[in-house]
């Protein structure tokens, strides 16, 4: 184990010297040409109570109801991953899904997909003051970046957090989730202050975000089934539903007229348009309210049927036209918030029948997708997040042929047959507008009784995003928009050129608290959690005068450091880049940020008074990681040399299955094995070692090791299937495929 008291002592004797540590840059007491903001990673105990929030806020656009239904789409769900948990303990990877990434939302996208709803278990991470954990909350933030960065449409909720069976107490009992609505009015007093607390959290750190982002309420509260309760939980729910709506509004910025999404009891179809006179929506003067709703009576989501039929498609038609009269109708939009289907040999025309009746009926609708596994009873799988595809492409094919294409009815009943486009035109060349404007490209397919789909996509979606033709012009460059056929018969690219916006006043400065950044950065990882373990800072700027809107940041090398569309920093890897901040009318201003080798020897500052800072990095729920960050150091009692020459790193550059494939007996044990070979032979690779299981209810990881020259890991069969095992060691990989008989 390195030893780094003297470090850490210096450390806190440094953090005494320039005022209390916090997340996020520490204001240095230096002249503005000499401000370097560093990085501190999260520590166990900090909260949104101790985040600096920056500043920086988006440009939002009032869109009225039908605007932005039209916006959002189709939509698609980023289930069982924010949402899993373990007796409330949330994780990212608990339940089996991987780690999402920027390629993953982005290729969700360029399948026209336009909304992505990411639900949240927020469980354990909700202090007793409302605050929320600092690594947990930003590990989401990254996420509605990536979505937001493709111009996408977000929904965020709190999920299982009312769920009725979230685990068991030390008597065997189910445990419901915090979020209980059924208890006394002195034990649901309780409840509604911490929900408020949380809330208010929440939409504090988001405040500045544009209308992409929505808040959701809740996700399927309620006591009891059936009509039991149902006057208590409907009451309840109202109130929950406007303590969330006041909290949100309390933040400010643009939460003051962000659009939010009200659940009913258990977020059920039926019992809203059922209880549509007990459903209340809260009179704030925003008229910013959206209605949430889930089918699982009429969709058939637990059964497996092969066929449609018409008194089934009536039934969708049915609760769709309810909800248009009780709530479209009057500017109030729908979301279907989780719909799909599971089972049965052929589902791409159901996909694509309901994705019809949602455009028909103007509702917005977001296909549940819990990761599931193709070939199982658990199957809500469309879309493969290892693979960045779709699992059966006929599947997104229906949903957008459904939703983007003009037809009727009968496609709930009867297979479509598929009549690809010959040709593709579009009526611009090219395309040349200013930062913040929209302009509408149209497509024209033939043969003319075609019932293909044109998809968009844009190579830069930061300069210019796309969706259903209609061009977002968003930084100043070039981006390349391509129209293509679904079938992949055709394409169409054009040039977008984002050109500056003339202003009222030129800008004449952009203002940020830092004037550089210089991050001591230890080893990027994904640890146990599913946490994305990296430098993260926040930059604030804003442009003079004030009423030029907000700038954009781009990076020179995202290899080294991202930025993010509203100011956040996560670092990479070691190096130098720019940081380049650009307001509407093209003025610039640029931040150079350096991320440091921690085993390189540390070059002396002469222009800087900034102290970096040293800290160990921490997981979700105070875990800490083996690598501490190193720093520089004016002191003379440490030697950060002879720590340079303990952590002298040894990468790992091949890892192979001594198997590829094995079988196991249901109940039964096995080890696998692994040759790992690293740079230098002789000794045991520096890189850690992860593990990961495509599916855990097949097969469950009981012991790992990693060794010199080898790695071994043990694994229980727990049900038949066939799942495949991933070893990472570093940045190489192997898999075994593993057969449960």
């Amino acid at each position: 184990m390195r030893k780094w008291s003297k470090a850490i002592a210096f450390m806190m004797t440094a953090a005494l010297a320039v005022g209390s540590l916090s997340v996020g840059p520490v204001v240095q007491k230096a002249d503005a040409a000499d401000r370097i903001g560093t990085y501190m990673s999260w520590d166990d105990d900090q909260t949104t109570k101790d985040i600096k929030i920056p500043v920086n806020p988006q440009t939002f656009r009032d869109l009225s109801s039908t605007e932005i239904v039209e916006e959002m789409g189709i939509g698609w769900n980023l289930g069982n991953t924010f949402d899993s948990h373990s007796n409330q303990i949330p994780g990212e990877t608990a339940w089996g899904a991987p780690v999402t990434t920027k390629k993953m939302i982005k290729a969700v996208h360029d399948l026209g997909f336009n909304t992505i709803r990411v639900p949240v278990t927020w469980g354990t991470m909700v202090k007793d003051d409302g605050s929320i954990d600092a690594a947990w909350i930003s590990r989401v933030e990254d996420v509605i970046n990536y979505c937001i960065d493709e111009d996408m449409y977000v929904i965020l909720n709190a999920h299982h957090d009312g769920a009725d069976n979230v685990g068991t107490d030390k008597e065997g009992k189910s445990v419901h989730g915090w979020l209980d609505i059924g208890g006394t009015d002195e034990e649901f007093a309780a409840v509604e202050a911490k929900y408020q607390k949380m809330w208010a959290s929440i939409a504090n750190y988001f405040k500045n975000y544009d209308e992409h982002l929505i808040f959701e309420s809740m996700n399927e509260v309620y006591s009891g089934s059936g009509d039991t309760n149902l006057q208590q939980d409907m009451e309840r729910i109202n109130k929950l539903n406007k303590t969330f709506g006041a909290a949100v509004r309390s933040t400010g910025s643009n939460n003051a007229k962000r659009w939010l999404l009200l659940a009913s009891r258990n977020t059920n179809i039926k019992s809203l348009y059922k209880n549509a006179d007990k459903f209340e929506i809260p009179n704030d003067g925003t008229d910013r309210y959206m209605v949430s709703v889930h089918d699982y009576d009429d969709f058939k989501i637990g059964g497996y049927t092969d066929s449609m039929n018409e008194s089934k498609s009536d039934s969708y038609a049915n609760q769709f036209k309810k909800l248009k009269n009780a709530f479209a109708d009057k500017g109030i939009p729908v979301v279907v918030g989780e719909w799909g289907f599971r089972g049965g040999s052929d589902r791409t025309y159901k996909f694509e029948g309901v994705s019809y009746m949602l455009k028909k009926y103007g509702l917005v609708g977001c296909i549940w997708d819990n990761h599931g596994t193709q070939g199982t009873t658990d199957n809500y799988e469309i879309f493969d997040r290892e693979q960045c595809a779709p699992y059966d492409k006929n599947y997104t094919d229906g949903v957008m042929r459904g939703f983007y294409t003009d037809s009727d009815d009968s496609q709930l009943n009867e297979k479509t047959t598929v009549s690809a486009m010959t040709s593709l035109d579009l009526d611009k060349d090219s395309v040349s507008i200013a930062v913040g404007s929209v302009e509408k490209v149209t497509a024209t397919t033939a043969p003319a009784d075609n019932n293909d789909v044109v998809l968009w996509k844009s190579d830069n979606s930061r300069v210019a995003s796309v969706s259903n033709g209609r061009i977002h012009a968003r930084r100043i460059g070039t981006a390349t928009i391509t129209a293509y056929a679904q079938s992949g018969s055709v394409e169409k690219k054009i040039t977008v050129t984002v050109t500056k916006k003339t202003l009222e006043k030129e800008t004449t400065d952009i203002q940020t608290d830092y004037d550089a950044f210089k991050f001591e950065k230890f080893d990027y990882e994904i640890n146990d959690q599913g946490l994305l373990v990296s430098p993260v800072a926040y930059l604030n700027a804003s442009a003079v005068p004030a009423s030029n809107g907000a700038v954009t940041f781009e990076s020179s090398d995202e290899n080294v450091v991202s930025v993010s569309s509203t100011g956040k920093l996560l670092g990479y890897g070691y190096g130098k880049a720019i940081i380049t901040l650009t307001a509407a009318d093209g003025f610039t201003k640029e931040i150079p940020v350096s991320i440091i080798d921690p085993n390189a020897t540390p070059e002396p500052s002469a222009t800087s008074t900034t102290t970096p800072i040293v800290q160990p990095s921490v997981q979700p729920g105070g875990i800490p990681s083996s690598q501490p960050t190193a720093g520089t150091s004016a002191d003379p009692t440490v030697n950060l040399k002879d720590e340079v020459k303990k952590t002298t790193k040894n990468a790992c550059v091949k890892v192979k299955a001594k198997k590829a494939k094995v079988t196991v007996k249901k109940g039964k044990k096995n080890t696998l094995k692994f040759t790992v070979i690293a740079k230098n032979k002789k000794a045991k690779t520096t890189d850690k070692m992860k593990v990961t299981v495509k599916n855990k209810k097949i097969v469950s990881v009981t012991k790992k090791t990693l060794k010199k020259g080898s790695a071994s890991v043990t694994i229980k069969a727990k049900k038949k299937g066939s799942t495949k095992v991933t070893v990472k060691v570093g940045k190489k990989s192997a898999k075994v495929t593993v057969k449960v008989k």
